[in-house]
């Protein structure tokens, strides 16, 4: 097709069509097309960020590198280099340096971000003040993702208290968002070795899930959590109520057979003879 011809709504018309047909070459082209034109801010920044997107969805991380490069300098020479508008081209270029496990710098270019944001709600009216905070949240929750993928352990926990006490202003302490958090943050610090707040956050998880979803597979998923750290610090008894109610609501869902199921129904049979075992030597012993 030609595309020279088309004016540029049809191109970006046809450019959608051709990324939901998954004809990523096609799109491709349509938009580097577009990008040779004389465009208005908002319509390069469109053909910018499809651009990005989709050579990240052809797997051209170099291409997809510089076209996300490109926009983030057309941000700042527009907008100001602290604009919030950057830090929402940051967030492509983190993708970038994620997908090509360049986690040290993805973790650097989240911290820019999250400096960008914090102005943001700074600067931010009050009626515009949450929009912003979710903003700024989301960054913080990407930068704790790129710490842990990256070991930094303490730089992960820090982001992630930094993103739960924007959320629990934004959604309260009964949120989804929370309780995703809590989850998160308690396997951080158990990497940490403190196993008793690692409980405590998976406890808090657990419950939220519990109230809000019922016998969900992200419930389920909670108790899993719960149970192996009960499990891992020695509270048996625990560990075989919490395990078990985990296996029995994937069961219920259908979805008893994966791999992480049948690591917990393992994991529940292991505290269950191990138990038992302590119960004989007791017995043993008393005699």
């Amino acid at each position: 097709m030609n595309y020279e011809n088309m004016n540029l709504d049809d191109l970006f018309k046809e450019a959608d069509t051709c990324e939901a047909k998954l004809d990523f070459a096609a799109t491709i082209s349509i938009y580097r097309e577009a990008l040779k034109r004389e465009l208005p801010i908002a319509a390069r920044l469109k053909a910018l960020d499809g651009l990005t997107r989709t050579l990240l969805n052809a797997k051209d991380l170099d291409g997809a590198e510089k076209a996300a490069t490109e926009m983030c300098e057309f941000l700042a020479a527009t907008f100001g280099a602290t604009h919030k508008n950057v830090g929402l081209g940051l967030n492509r270029l983190i993708r970038v340096a994620t997908d090509k496990n360049e986690l040290a710098r993805a973790a650097d270019l989240g911290k820019q971000a999250v400096e960008i944001f914090q102005k943001a709600v700074s600067d931010a009216p009050d009626d515009k003040k949450g929009a912003a905070k979710q903003q700024l949240a989301a960054a913080y929750f990407a930068l704790a993702n790129n710490c842990f993928n990256s070991k930094d352990y303490g730089g992960a926990e820090e982001a992630s208290r930094s993103a739960l006490d924007l959320w629990l202003e934004i959604e309260g302490d009964k949120g989804l968002t929370v309780a995703n958090l809590c989850n998160n943050l308690g396997r951080i610090v158990e990497i940490q070795g403190r196993r008793d707040e690692g409980i405590e956050l998976h406890k808090q998880a657990v419950a939220i899930r519990r109230e809000i979803l019922g016998d969900h597979q992200d419930t389920a998923f909670s108790l899993g959590n719960l149970g192996t750290s009960y499990a891992e610090s020695g509270q048996l008894t625990e560990a075989i109520s919490i395990l078990r109610e985990a296996v029995d609501i994937y069961d219920k869902l259908g979805m008893g057979g994966t791999p992480a199921v049948e690591s917990h129904r393992q994991n529940l049979k292991t505290c269950m003879q191990t138990l038992d075992e302590q119960g004989k030597k007791y017995k043993c012993c008393s005699m």
